[in-house]
């Protein structure tokens, strides 16, 4: 049940983060298509997606 559950949440948080990674890679003139960034690893674009939640919640958190 672990793996099952771990595997949909790894599956849910890697395509926003393949976004996050493919519109960072845009603004520094990366030719890699969105497909081959959610593609590429998932893992990391589940961390990067986290990582990202994370970063607002403290910018949020902060200026109120």
């Amino acid at each position: 049940m672990e793996f099952l559950l771990e595997l949909i949440i790894t599956f849910i948080f890697s395509y926003p983060g393949g976004l996050i990674r493919w519109s960072i890679l845009k603004l520094f003139g990366s030719k890699k298509t969105l497909k081959e960034c959610i593609e590429a690893d998932i893992t990391l674009n589940s961390i990067i997606f986290c990582f990202s939640i994370v970063a607002i919640f403290l910018i949020v958190s902060f200026l109120t």
